[in-house]
Parts: C-alpha cells; sequence; structure tokens
C-alpha cells in the first residue's frame, strides 16, 4: 500500500488515522511481513494491504483505496 503521499506503508510506521487517532503499522501483507505476536498463519486469508494497531489497540485495515484516510508520521518509509 502506498500512503497519500506516495511513500510505501511500512511494517512499524507511525501514522494518523483519518479520526484522529494514532497507530502503527503492524502488519503488512503486500510484503508479508508480520510484527512480533502476529503470525501469517493466522492472517494468510488477507493479501493486500496494512493491518494497523490504533492507540486503542483497535486492529484496522487498510488497502490502496484507503489511502488517504492513512497518514504517514515518521519510520521506516524514509529508509527507501
Amino acid at each position: 500500500m502506498k500512503y497519500s503521499n506516495g511513500l510505501d506503508a511500512k511494517l512499524g510506521d507511525k501514522v494518523k488515522l483519518q479520526n484522529g487517532e494514532f497507530g502503527e503499522v503492524v502488519i503488512s501483507f503486500d510484503t508479508h511481513e508480520y510484527s512480533e505476536g502476529f503470525s501469517e498463519k493466522d492472517w494468510r486469508s488477507l493479501r493486500k494491504g496494512i493491518m494497523i494497531r490504533a492507540e486503542n489497540n483497535a486492529l484496522v485495515r487498510f488497502d490502496d483505496s484507503d489511502s488517504e484516510e492513512v497518514a504517514f508520521i515518521s519510520g521506516h518509509a524514509f529508509s527507501d
């Protein structure tokens, strides 16, 4: 998934959601990367996009069609 600014979403990125909450990318389905505590086996039915853990611990999935709802703040996307 790409953010609206054109950067690729990466595991560990800090983001701001459209509702004002902050979160962190914990799974990238596009690159098959999973944070500790998240198993590919448990999420194999999803193949595109990212999973964000919001500050309220809710998990929210986004894909390219949702890129306007997620704003990149900091993280690995600048390491490209």
